[in-house]
């Protein structure tokens, strides 16, 4: 099969090639610039997403597409979703496999909506297509938690997480696209659920960091939902590695976090 990337620079659309070249696919990955280095056996083709320049080219003989497109803003996520699925409908690719987040609907944190909102175009689009939702990247809990002032860390400490490797859903993604397109997909999500704070505790552990802790609130609807497990799904916890077994990989000494009162 030959398989294009969006986003192919970033942490998904990085993992996405390198599922796609595992299970040996002819990869494209479609990059902004070639500042990101690939196996010399990947096409690499440069895009312009947000304003859809060279897309269709880029796409051109492919038999699907993996998204790892992604941007902060509602604007430029709708409107570069838009133009991968004009521009691969234009070429008569097959199938077109987007992500989202478990439970984005339910929580209103603003990147969230825009993750809706994305949603709303593909379903709405006429090319074939599947669209998984999964649980946060243990990378992306690594940055979150890697931001400190003066030394405090900031973390929604009863919010539950069920975080995930990130290289088992590229994995995941690649062989739904390799099968018939199935509309939305069952979500994938980590092994553990766990409140924010097991998690930053944890994270501490392995990194060998004595942090300060501010609690971040959690208000009204939103607060609830999130405390209430809405952004897990403990029913789809098919990934396989653990948050601390990722973060034991990276070989780090031992330390206890310090929590603020």
């Amino acid at each position: 099969m030959k398989l294009a990337v969006t986003g192919a620079s970033g942490s998904l659309g990085q993992a996405l090639v390198r599922a796609g070249v595992a299970a040996g696919h002819d990869v494209t990955a479609l990059v902004r610039s070639r500042k990101a280095k690939f196996p010399s056996r990947v096409t690499v083709r440069e895009a312009d997403i947000v304003s859809g320049l060279a897309l269709r080219d880029a796409f051109a003989g492919c038999d699907a597409i993996v998204d790892g497109f992604n941007v902060r803003s509602t604007q430029g996520l709708v409107q570069g979703t838009r133009n991968i699925l004009e521009a691969a409908g234009d070429v008569d690719v097959k199938h077109f496999v987007g992500i989202s987040i478990i439970g984005c609907d339910k929580v209103g944190i603003p990147y969230h909506r825009s993750k809706v909102k994305q949603e709303e175009v593909i379903e709405r689009t006429t090319m074939p297509w599947s669209l998984v939702r999964a649980t946060p990247f243990f990378d992306l809990l690594d940055k979150m938690f890697s931001f400190s002032v003066l030394g405090m860390h900031f973390v929604p400490r009863d919010m539950l997480t069920q975080p995930v490797s990130v290289d088992e859903v590229a994995t995941y993604l690649v062989a739904i696209a390799a099968d018939r397109p199935m509309g939305r997909a069952p979500d994938f999500a980590g092994p553990e659920i766990m409140t924010m704070n097991e998690a930053f505790e944890t994270w501490c552990h392995a990194r060998g960091v004595r942090a300060g802790v501010i609690p971040i609130p959690l208000p009204g609807k939103m607060g609830r939902a999130a405390r209430d497990g809405a952004l897990t799904n403990p029913e789809r916890a098919v990934g396989k590695e653990t948050f601390s077994h990722w973060l034991g990989r990276l070989r780090q000494p031992t330390t206890r976090p310090v929590h603020a009162t």
